[in-house]
């Protein structure tokens, strides 16, 4: 456990624990490597880099995190302790992802998104996954949309070579019509990279929203993730819509809030997300 060495004396500092760590190797993560630790009879999950981050890389997880648990979601690992190394938290037992964890976490996702927030966007950036993610402040949903997510990722991957000049003007062409395809409704806490994924579910079948991306946005990004890589059972949206039913049309604007996250795995993963980018792009120009 070399890696970790260097790490372990501030954990036990971290934990107030005078004994050895319990240290085991686990799967999870795509920026570093993740472990299980216990001490004095308590377990903890703990995060790290295996490259060069930033240094408030963990600092903002946390703060997501924390910012999930104060509006109203509970079913969020507790955070312990955020430096620029490492991130701990409260272990969570793995347990099976069943249609009882979805219903759970269907409900619980529409009560957040039920709480009004101020505004669209975030006063503070952050990360969506290991990609920077502009954030900012708007009074409308469809500027909030373009110039803080689509925009910018759209010239990060640009610049790193997986997205052509052209698509840049097809994407301003769409900056025109955004505001008669994006819905006027209230701001809702989202957690901004919610794919299968990021939801875990622990022995007794309870969920557990991990690695947010957080930001006040328009409730159906977080939907409309979910279905983005393979989707979630029709239990998870059945309690959701019981709670906070979606929109009509909600199904017309799916491909708008896939392409986000199509950017920022073009940015992040190569060009060959750029396809699927432009057939989301096509259906609206």
């Amino acid at each position: 456990m070399e890696s970790f060495g260097m790490l372990e004396e501030t954990i036990r500092r971290v934990i107030g624990s005078d004994s050895g760590l319990e240290i085991r190797a686990i799967r999870g993560g795509c920026i570093g490597q993740s472990y299980r630790v216990q001490a004095d009879g308590s377990v903890y999950f703990v995060k790290t880099m295996s490259h060069p981050m930033p240094a408030d890389f963990f600092e903002k997880e946390a703060r997501g995190l924390n910012l999930l648990r104060m509006n109203g979601l509970k079913a969020v690992p507790e955070v312990i302790h955020a430096g620029k190394d490492f991130l701990l938290l409260e272990w969570i037992e793995p347990g099976r992802v069943t249609d009882t964890t979805m219903e759970l976490a269907g409900r619980a996702l529409a009560q957040m998104h039920l709480k009004k927030q101020p505004y669209f966007g975030l006063e503070w950036d952050n990360y969506i996954g290991s990609l920077p993610q502009c954030n900012g402040r708007f009074d409308s949903w469809s500027e909030c949309y373009f110039h803080s997510k689509l925009w910018p990722a759209a010239q990060k991957a640009y610049a790193r070579g997986n997205l052509q000049a052209s698509i840049l003007s097809n994407l301003e062409d769409l900056y025109k019509k955004i505001p008669q395809i994006l819905p006027d409704e209230q701001p809702s806490l989202l957690h901004g990279d919610l794919w299968s994924g990021n939801l875990m579910a622990d022995p007794q079948q309870r969920p557990y929203f991990i690695d947010p991306a957080v930001y006040y946005g328009h409730r159906e990004v977080d939907i409309a993730m979910t279905l983005l890589f393979g989707g979630f059972t029709d239990s998870f949206y059945d309690t959701y819509s019981e709670e906070f039913p979606l929109l009509p049309d909600f199904n017309s604007r799916i491909p708008l809030y896939k392409m986000y996250p199509l950017l920022v795995h073009a940015a992040l993963f190569g060009r060959s997300y750029q396809d699927d980018f432009v057939h989301c792009l096509r259906m609206y120009l």
